[in-house]
């Protein structure tokens, strides 16, 4: 199968546009602000401790004083964060990285499914699946991190595995199905999934530019939501990127034409 790159970027735009895409938008925006609370009232605690202490000092004592002050910057200054104990901001940064994993399997199936107007089985065996990506991006992940130190590798990781989540998603398989079956379907393109990627990380790096260069006209807090939200719509777009490239390479779209075909022959 082939993998039309420049069609999937441009129907996922309009997939992401549909009234599914912006439901879908709703659970993505408001888990991505929770989340940076959270991760902000524990950058809040850390500016206290010894360890930043120690590092402040030891750049300081480098020569290095602007680095210093940016990284006490960095931890003290945080527009958004939850009034809760660092403990209680911990438990809910695990709870948002599982209940998002849970909205991406819901996005992706109902991209694939091409629905328009509502969610496509958004409970089925939602719980295992959610298990299931979970420790799959986990070991992408790890194999990301392992091969970070050679570009090629961590290219490889990245093209081979793009389609992890679909087969999760989709196809209901387990971690090591979804890992084999992703490597499959991506050798059988390599260089247009690779293509995929790279557009998507622009589509990424234009938004947040775009994002950038009006933040000096909101206060820090409003800046940050918007932010975050315009993060959301792009988790949104590449689901439906990704779910229209992994009807291409399945043929999926193909099989729907030639039954519909087929059908209207039949008396």
């Amino acid at each position: 199968m082939s993998l039309d790159v420049g069609a999937a970027l441009r129907r996922g735009a309009e997939r992401a546009a549909t009234p599914s895409g912006l439901l879908l938008l709703v659970p993505f925006a408001a888990l991505s602000v929770l989340n940076a609370a959270a991760t902000a009232r524990l950058a809040l605690s850390l500016a206290d401790s010894a360890f930043v202490d120690g590092v402040v000092t030891t750049l300081r004592e480098a020569g290095r004083p602007d680095l210093a002050e940016a990284m006490l910057a960095t931890v003290s200054t945080q527009p958004l964060a939850l009034p809760v104990s660092p403990a209680v901001a911990g438990g809910v940064i695990v709870a948002v990285a599982v209940s998002l994993e849970a909205t991406r399997i819901v996005a992706d199936r109902t991209f694939v499914a091409e629905a328009a107007t509502g969610l496509h089985e958004p409970t089925r065996r939602l719980g295992r699946a959610t298990l299931t990506g979970v420790l799959a991006s986990l070991v992408v992940g790890l194999l990301l991190v392992l091969g970070a130190a050679l570009v090629l590798p961590a290219l490889l990781v990245a093209v081979v595995f793009f389609f992890t989540r679909q087969f999760v998603a989709w196809e209901d398989e387990s971690v090591v199905g979804a890992l084999r079956s992703s490597v499959s379907l991506a050798l059988d393109a390599p260089l247009s999934v690779l293509g995929l990627a790279a557009g998507l990380f622009v589509v990424d790096l234009f938004v947040g530019s775009l994002v950038g260069g009006v933040a000096g006209l909101f206060a820090p807090v409003t800046t940050r939501v918007v932010e975050l939200v315009a993060g959301a719509a792009v988790s949104v777009y590449a689901s439906a990127v990704a779910a229209d490239a992994f009807r291409q390479l399945r043929g999926l779209g193909r099989e729907e034409a030639e039954r519909e075909e087929w059908e209207e022959l039949l008396p």
